[in-house]
């Protein structure tokens, strides 16, 4: 009895020892932040505007945009597809600075404006396509776009992650409509918010094939918007590829209503699952499973299909991402 209790006490003893030799480990260690510069502290490069007709200081090619002492490399790609006015005409033709003012940096155009606080973690968008359109939209007729795209800080499987949390402060500042109840067009005209993240399959059978999983921040149409699925059609410049929209109402159950603020911490993980059976349903990605999706880019901005002025601010954006 004694030699077992004894055996038993160095069982016990070894186990401790081994547990004080390694230690726990740290959850965070598990954490990527998968968003880079999410503080918006070094800047964008700029692609061109390219809507007709073109003022005559178009600025034709990709140009980079910094500001302030922050050294880091630059990883949001400003896109402006569908724009007249470009928010690098002036800087790269004209020799304008960024202003500095009250803690905010300004980037601005003849239609566009980018309000930025690093300090803060803050962003404003604004973007008044009263200035873009040239009469109301007509069907197939491209529309102005202000959209913050890059890669993800690590390309990461669904199936390696534990969770996959979104979470940001966005308030709708301002939205004003200047087309009369005649030329309005529901089915053609409205002001959308939204955020996309590429989803990536590495089954063979479906190789090169992606969705857009999109995140509905705001549509002027709708108090919310309930999840849905499409294949990206309609225009000349769209993708072909299916588009997952996830159901505000989970996120944002009250909208996003100017002067109201809306925090949103949300695991996005539960939805992908939802977004494949759609995408095959729609007959896209037939040959995957969910254990074959991956993340490799996102964007984030306006897409202004009518003629809307409109103001959104957007802080503490984070797309944290923690392994099993």
């Amino acid at each position: 009895m004694k030699k077992t209790m004894t055996l038993i006490l160095i069982l016990i003893g070894s186990i401790l020892l081994f547990a004080c030799k390694n230690e726990p480990i740290d959850v965070e260690d598990k954490e990527i932040e998968l968003i880079q510069d999410n503080k918006f502290e070094y800047g964008f490069l700029i692609s061109p505007a390219d809507n007709e007709p073109q003022p005559e200081n178009r600025y034709p090619i990709d140009y980079n945009l910094t500001y302030g002492d922050a050294e880091g490399q630059i990883a949001w790609l400003l896109g402006q597809a569908g724009n007249r006015f470009g928010l690098a005409d002036e800087y790269a033709l004209g020799g304008k600075e960024v202003e500095y003012i009250n803690n905010n940096y300004i980037i601005e155009d003849v239609s566009k404006k980018l309000i930025i606080n690093p300090t803060n973690s803050e962003i404003t968008f604004i973007l008044n396509a009263s200035e873009e359109y040239l009469h109301p939209r007509q069907p197939k007729e491209a529309w102005p776009h202000l959209l913050l795209q890059q890669g993800l800080k690590e390309n990461v499987s669904i199936n390696e992650l534990h969770d996959l949390v979104l979470s940001l402060n966005i308030n709708l500042n301002s939205l004003e409509r200047s087309m009369t109840d005649e030329e309005y067009d529901s089915n053609l005209h409205t002001a959308q918010f939204l955020m996309y993240i590429v989803v990536r399959s590495n089954a063979a059978a479906d190789a090169g094939e992606f969705m857009w999983f999109g995140i509905p921040f705001f549509d002027a149409r709708y108090n919310l918007m309930p999840e849905n699925g499409m294949i990206d059609a309609g225009t000349s410049g769209n993708t072909g590829k299916f588009i997952y929209q996830m159901p505000q109402v989970d996120f944002m159950p009250n909208g996003l209503k100017v002067g109201q603020l809306n925090e949103i911490n949300i695991d996005l993980i539960p939805y992908f699952g939802r977004a494949l059976i759609l995408a095959q349903e729609k007959g896209a990605l037939l040959n995957s499973t969910i254990n074959d999706l991956y993340l490799t880019n996102m964007n984030i901005g306006y897409e202004i299909p009518g003629t809307y002025d409109i103001s959104i601010t957007i802080q503490n954006f984070s797309l944290k991402a923690t392994k099993k």
